[in-house]
């Protein structure tokens, strides 16, 4: 395939992609495992003929690196390229307490151990990219980094660890302006960031040119991540460095004068509606003694066998004399489980958007035997509870009832208008 106007030839260019996604058990930090996706999936697109096209031999895939060998990779790539190297990083980004230095933590890196060799100190990597042997003309460094704000000192802000991050001769792309640690939640496939730089990779971006800036890159998925509430990316350019073009357009249409942009692609939409769920149920259900929420709860066999790519956020599960009932939220649909449904039953997102949120009264034999006791016999302390309401998901000529165990209904049933309201947001449905 001819190389794209503007596009850097791959054929000349080369990518060290690097992360840590497992710590050891000497290390204080968290393990983030959804970087190896990161690091797959990333290269396997800029291996792509239709989107960059580097030949498979010039992409070096590093899963736990050690300092050295990560230092080495990039010097060799680096050496190889003479168009463009591409060289980017997961994992935990620390701040040394006493000099103040960035550095890239490693899966063994400990706070109070050994900053020279369990991490790669920024300035280290800085000065490689302008050592000699280096052909590459463009240099472009990615960081996914989960910036742990324990690892700064009270009196440094973002505006000096930026200072750091800029490296001359290069664009430097990072992935959050705020010390974070939940740009990387347990159990999703990628890392926030690297979740939309893919997507926007393989879907391309409407009203663009037919090959794509890395400002226009960036700003995609600044848009997206913004609009999820999750962060806010920066660019780090010098001079015209941002302009630099490593990928086709694939959402590029030649003299449709399509110049506005329709919104996020559907997997862009995906990401960040999952993303917005999951912070809409922690929001919602968090600290309720029924309920347990997260990234990468077990899975239930009542719910049936885990589909593939499905992960469960919110599990809702009481116990009863007479049945045991069962309500998760996953990243595909509600699933519930109980007697009066004869079964597990699901409703996806995307059909939501047409099921209505109905409550009836629930008046259980207890209750009545309690009031009849107060009433008839005098028993004083029983008291008749305040009245339960039952909850269902209705559309059609279906109606499914939906086990909330023992939260409070009037909750639950808030929950499941919020969860269909955020469908219509997204737009799941496809319309």
């Amino acid at each position: 395939m001819a190389v794209a106007e503007n596009l850097r030839d791959p054929l000349k260019s080369a990518a060290v992609i690097a992360g840590v996604s497992q710590q050891t058990p000497q290390s204080d930090l968290l393990s983030l495992p959804a970087v190896d996706n990161n690091i797959r999936d990333l290269s396997r697109v800029l291996r792509d003929s239709n989107i960059w096209g580097l030949p498979a031999d010039r992409v070096t895939e590093m899963r736990q690196p050690t300092r050295e060998e990560f230092l080495e990779a990039v010097g060799t790539a680096g050496a190889l390229a003479t168009d463009t190297l591409f060289v980017y990083f997961a994992g935990h980004g620390i701040v040394h307490p006493a000099t103040d230095r960035l550095y890239l933590a490693l899966s063994n890196f400990s706070s109070d151990g050994e900053f020279g060799t369990k991490a790669v100190r920024y300035a280290d990597l800085q000065d490689l990219l302008w050592e000699p042997r280096i052909k590459a003309r463009h240099k472009v460094i990615v960081l996914d980094t989960c910036f742990s704000a324990t690892a700064f000192d009270d009196a440094m802000g973002m505006n000096a660890i930026y200072q750091m991050l800029r490296t001359r001769g290069a664009c430097t792309l990072v992935s959050s302006d705020v010390t974070e640690t939940s740009r990387a939640p347990q159990g999703t496939d990628y890392t926030s960031y690297t979740a939309r730089l893919i997507s926007t990779l393989q879907y391309g971006i409407k009203g663009e040119e037919s090959t794509l800036t890395l400002q226009a890159l960036h700003q995609r998925v600044r848009d997206r991540l913004l609009t999820a509430n999750i962060s806010t990316p920066r660019i780090l350019g010098v001079d015209d460095t941002p302009l630099i073009r490593i990928a086709r357009n694939r959402a590029y249409q030649p003299g449709t004068g399509d110049d506005h942009d329709d919104g996020p692609s559907p997997g862009e939409r995906q990401h960040d509606f999952q993303d917005e769920l999951h912070r809409l149920l922690e929001a919602e259900l968090k600290g309720q003694p029924a309920a347990r929420v997260g990234r990468s709860l077990a899975w239930d066999a009542r719910l049936g066998a885990k589909n593939d790519g499905e992960r469960l956020l919110a599990l809702i599960e009481h116990r009863g004399l007479l049945e045991n009932r069962i309500t998760a939220f996953t990243t595909h649909a509600v699933k519930f489980n109980t007697v009066r449904n004869n079964g597990p039953a699901q409703v996806s997102y995307p059909d939501m958007v047409r099921w209505s949120v109905k409550t009836t009264t629930a008046h259980p034999v207890w209750e009545w035997w309690k009031e009849g006791a107060r009433q008839w016999y005098g028993y004083s302390q029983y008291t008749l509870s305040p009245v339960k309401l039952n909850v269902f998901l209705s559309c059609d000529d279906t109606s499914y009832y939906v086990p909330h165990g023992d939260l409070p209904d009037r909750l639950f049933r808030a929950v499941l208008e919020k969860v269909r309201d955020l469908t219509r947001k997204y737009q799941l449905d496809g319309n």
